[in-house]
């Protein structure tokens, strides 16, 4: 307990900032609120850059001065919201919107970095279930228009400014950079960076673009349930690792075999309610591979503690598992419906072989090394339970 007393700074910031990030700057999560904000197309700008700088400043920012890095990243993301809204000329929008999303990139890495290697893996996944949870949520009242763009707007920079309040509890003290490498990762390692890629693409870029299939074929509105979904798969998420003493691989196998049968019941909808189940589901898949993937990436680059592997993780499922995951959902979005279908048992079939093959190499990454094994003796553990 004391130990959670003095980590909370970096848990509520993952919480409370990763969900604002995502909520209310995102182009995958627009709603009438955020467009009002600041325009569809500044959004799209934001998100972008918010990724390519975010890219560049792990490559910049030394782990120990995450605290400095995320008191100035933090001071110029407030500035920049509020220039942001000032309607003074389209140029000074514009720059605005860049400087913002160069200021979100800095202050992503800098509390990237605690969350990494200064959170244990009971901290992490109470921050990563916290935030996902959250993100579900707040969408969903959006959905709902429980916040609507009278509201919104107040509560969107309201839950900013709390959201960035704990880097003034940040203690450098708290990390031990002298572990902190860069050396070679075992190859095995690097297949879970191919796992996270294939979530990115598949889930968040197919998926959702079915999901938007659904809706123009059946003028359904399907995002309330989606997000329900969401947060359905928060609670399984943290049943899951509750139960399996936080394995992710049990809960990968869960992921990729509900993105299966979803797809085939997609391929097979017929009636409204099909297509509600199949909305439901895909919800659940995003949110728990969503913690999946941000879990992983906690677990590995700290069980190691080779920022290599983080700075890597981070260009290879923003980028490239962003960029494409949406240039797929975008072209998947314009085809018919018997195109679509056919599509589907493909991706089915490529899924099942695509785990088939990863899964030994994985579960070899996962659990068959000596770190693992000291952990395992140390505290009587299995998986990756360790403090």
């Amino acid at each position: 307990m004391k130990k959670l007393n003095k980590m909370w700074p970096y848990i509520m910031i993952w919480i409370f900032y990763y969900a604002w990030v995502i909520v209310f700057t995102s182009w995958c999560t627009s709603s009438d609120i955020t467009d009002k904000l600041m325009g569809s197309e500044s959004r799209i700008l934001l998100h972008s850059l918010n990724l390519l700088s975010s890219a560049m400043f792990v490559w910049i920012i030394k782990p120990e001065k995450f605290k400095k890095y995320s008191k100035v990243g933090g001071i110029f993301v407030l500035l920049f919201s509020i220039f942001s809204m000032i309607q003074v000329s389209p140029l000074f929008h514009i720059g605005s919107i860049i400087l913002l999303s160069i200021s979100l990139g800095l202050l992503n890495i800098s509390i990237l970095i605690p969350m990494i290697y200064i959170l244990n893996n009971s901290e992490k996944l109470l921050a990563i279930v916290g935030s996902n949870l959250l993100i579900s949520i707040l969408i969903y009242l959006q959905e709902i228009k429980f916040l609507t763009i009278s509201n919104g707007l107040y509560f969107s920079f309201i839950m900013l400014i709390i959201s960035v309040l704990p880097v003034l509890f940040f203690k450098e003290e708290h990390l031990d950079s002298t572990k902190i490498t860069h050396h070679k990762l075992n190859k095995t390692m690097y297949l879970t960076i191919i796992l996270n890629c294939a979530f990115a693409i598949l889930c968040k870029g197919i998926g959702k673009a079915f999901v938007m299939l659904a809706i123009d074929k059946t003028s359904i509105l399907l995002n309330q349930t989606f997000y329900i979904g969401g947060i359905i798969g928060g609670f399984i998420s943290f049943l899951i690792y509750k139960i399996k003493k936080l394995d992710n691989y049990f809960s990968w196998n869960i992921i990729f075999g509900l993105f299966t049968v979803s797809m085939m019941i997609y391929g097979y909808a017929e009636e409204n309610i099909t297509y509600h189940i199949f909305s439901i589901l895909m919800g659940i898949i995003t949110t728990m591979g969503m913690i999946n993937m941000y879990y992983c990436l906690g677990i590995i680059g700290q069980k190691y503690n080779n920022h290599s592997y983080v700075k890597i993780s981070i260009v290879t499922i923003g980028l490239l598992g962003g960029v494409i995951g949406t240039l797929f959902g975008n072209k998947i979005s314009n085809f018919n419906y018997i195109t679509s279908s056919r599509l589907l048992s493909v991706i089915s079939v490529g899924i099942i072989l695509l785990f088939l093959v990863l899964s030994p190499n994985i579960s070899n990454a996962y659990y068959n090394d000596e770190i693992d094994k000291k952990e395992r003796e140390k505290n009587n553990l299995g998986g990756l339970l360790y403090h």
